[in-house]
């Protein structure tokens, strides 16, 4: 018996992928609510999962702005903009179809090795436990498995008219960005993260954006796990997945295709008595060098992402595959002598 704790998309995708007996527990009734989330899945999501009834938008471009500079870049593929309400009930409803047990109002209070308690009274055996409860794990918590930091996220849904086919992104925050993400050209998904003082980041942007407060329609917030090269995702018989894993790409805090991934890894591990640290291998790849990368980033200053952005426009770096980055597509004469000369820099 495998119990996954968490019905969001990390825990339904895995449950769907699983041989032998499955249940899902969560702590809610309705599960894609509240929204905790920008709602971009880049493309490469269709070589996984092929239903698109959960899409509201595409975007075909990246916009970046620092303070005194822009830069538009065109996406090899298009990424998609999704309702996650019906993206997470989407997948429940799959692994549902596909002989998985849900328990819905079940937060969990406790587990031993083969036992999980619940504070409704309830017990139930199980021979091996899946955390896919979100940044916040409390399957992580009790199994002492990661150390987890964070980005705090706040964002609206907004009246707020825009390119449709464009993500906006504003390097105006020392350890992250903000965003402007269309629905559609009259409603968007404005917010920002940061490890600290994101009500006056948030404040600031709503203020440069002009946006007004009865165009509001919904407000939402959420943590943002940071992903570590050295972090672990299992414990004797338990396992972390998702945020709960702190599978999220450093560069875009992303989360929805690592999730993925990293359910096809623990499926293979778990239906073929593998280990899933070295299925989750080529995702770790993906993830070690959007941690880098972040690292470079956050020691950037206003003027060097001006600097940055200059460079780009020369190199003009479209057709950016952001499934698919590589080293490589970064290896530009200018761009590594600007990359050599701030790191040499914060080194003195």
């Amino acid at each position: 018996m495998i119990s996954i704790i968490g019905a969001g998309p990390a825990g339904s995708y895995l449950a769907s992928l699983l041989e032998g007996d499955v249940r899902i527990f969560d702590y809610k009734e309705e599960i894609g609510r509240p929204i905790q989330c920008t709602g971009v899945l880049t493309n490469g999501f269709q070589s996984y999962i092929k239903e698109k009834k959960f899409i509201d938008n595409k975007i075909y471009n990246i916009e970046l702005n620092s303070k005194n500079n822009k830069h538009t870049v065109k996406l090899k593929k298009p990424e998609f903009i999704i309702d996650r309400h019906k993206y997470d009930n989407y997948l429940l409803e799959n692994a549902i179809d596909r002989g998985v047990k849900f328990y819905p109002k079940h937060m969990l209070k406790n587990f031993s090795r083969n036992k999980i308690n619940f504070t409704n009274s309830k017990s139930y055996r199980t021979d091996i436990m899946v955390g896919a409860d979100g940044p916040v794990s409390k399957v992580n918590k009790i199994a002492g498995i990661q150390n987890k930091k964070y980005w705090i996220a706040k964002q609206i849904k907004v009246k707020y008219k825009t390119d449709p086919h464009t993500y906006r992104v504003f390097f105006d925050i020392p350890d992250f960005f903000s965003w402007v993400v269309p629905e559609n050209e009259n409603i968007a998904r404005i917010g920002c993260a940061s490890s600290k003082n994101v009500n006056n980041h948030f404040k600031n942007l709503i203020k440069k954006l002009n946006v007004k407060e009865k165009n509001i329609i919904e407000h939402q917030g959420a943590l943002i796990p940071k992903y570590h090269p050295l972090q672990k995702y299992s414990k004797d018989n338990v396992y972390l997945i998702g945020d709960a894993a702190s599978q999220v790409k450093s560069i875009s805090g992303g989360g929805l295709l690592p999730s993925i991934r990293a359910g096809n890894a623990l499926a293979n591990a778990l239906n073929n008595n593998k280990s899933y640290h070295s299925e989750l291998s080529d995702l770790r790849r993906t993830l070690n060098l959007n941690y880098l990368t972040r690292k470079f980033l956050n020691n950037l200053t206003e003027k060097d992402y001006d600097t940055l952005i200059n460079i780009l426009k020369q190199y003009k770096l479209d057709k950016l595959d952001r499934d698919d980055l590589n080293i490589s597509d970064f290896v530009k004469p200018k761009l590594i002598s600007f990359s050599l000369k701030t790191i040499m820099r914060n080194f003195s």
